[in-house]
């Protein structure tokens, strides 16, 4: 008996869905060999990062004769500049309260010489651009587009990028604390999905990065 065309859409989709999980399984056995087998210097370890975690999306692209952006990068709209002030809010309350808590326990002093410009383009560019670019551009959007449930789809995406993305933090950082980057990648996710601009999480997420950095450059 022929399938429907309705069966044949929920085969593809589902094919789909597993071709980015193998795609994300792939990513993490590099990063985890780069980090523990391979005998690159680790100063340079950030610039083999960028390419393992942006060559898989750009190549899915580029085989498929698809915008290796996945998107728009940048947009003057309303909601960019609400999703840009929603995450600079919800880190400010973080940080305020992790450094009122370190204050509190007196583990804490103003740090000095921090490179304030130096760790923020690092972040934005060789940490937020390429976890971004493939978490929520190719994965997360990808995967929303192929769950057969259309109602609940951006939730799943969200939930199941978000939950890879704690994993591979957890796996390479073997300790639990890994995976409570699951929270700040719900924002990171949501912005992404409301601004349909990759930009918005990259600075979100690099100005995380920066600021928490910042606070435990003065823990004693």
């Amino acid at each position: 008996m022929p399938l429907k065309k309705s069966q044949i859409s929920s085969l593809i989709k589902k094919r789909e869905i597993w071709i980015l999980r193998g795609n994300y399984i792939l990513v993490l056995l590099g990063l985890i060999w780069l980090k523990t087998g391979s005998l690159i210097p680790r100063e340079l370890v950030f610039y083999f990062t960028f390419f393992i975690l942006t060559c898989p999306p750009f190549l899915h692209a580029l085989l498929r004769k698809e915008d290796p952006l996945f998107g728009e990068f940048w947009s003057w709209s309303k909601k960019t500049l609400f999703c840009l002030c929603l995450g600079f809010l919800l880190i400010l309350f973080f940080h305020l309260a992790l450094l009122f808590y370190l204050h509190n326990q007196k583990e804490w002093m103003y740090p000095k010489d921090f490179p304030y410009l130096q760790i923020l383009l690092f972040q934005l560019l060789w940490i937020a651009f390429p976890e971004e670019y493939f978490f929520r551009a190719y994965l997360q959007q990808n995967l929303e587009k192929n769950y057969d449930s259309q109602e609940n789809s951006f939730f799943l995406a969200l939930l199941e990028s978000s939950l890879l993305f704690a994993l591979a933090h957890g796996i390479l950082r073997w300790h639990w604390s890994g995976l409570a980057v699951f929270f700040p990648s719900l924002l990171f996710g949501y912005a992404y999905q409301k601004s349909k601009a990759l930009s918005v999480p990259i600075i979100i997420h690099g100005f995380a990065n920066w600021g928490y950095l910042w606070i435990w450059a003065g823990v004693k």
